[in-house]
């Protein structure tokens, strides 16, 4: 059996897997909002999968998230003419 000749290689492969592992974590509000989908998703199919998960992600949430991330995804799940029968109390 001949020997095979092996060729080096040059680092950028590493390279491109680093950029390819490393995303950025979502925005408060697209997590959210993706929260709101999955609790939407556990009440519609009687799943508690769904409201678990979204139980678990809340810690990391509740440190990054702030009032006016809170009040934008109030805004964009929930538009104003969806809104206009709710009564909120601010105290």
């Amino acid at each position: 059996m001949a020997d095979v000749e092996m060729k080096k290689q040059d680092g950028s492969h590493k390279a491109e897997l680093k950029t390819e592992e490393t995303k950025a974590p979502p925005t408060p509000l697209a997590q959210i909002k993706a929260n709101s989908v999955l609790i939407d998703k556990a009440v519609s199919t009687i799943e508690p999968r769904f409201t678990q998960r979204v139980l678990r992600s809340l810690t990391a949430l509740r440190k990054r998230a702030d009032a006016s991330t809170l009040r934008d995804a109030v805004e964009e799940i929930y538009p104003k003419g969806e809104r206009d029968g709710v009564q909120v109390s601010h105290s």
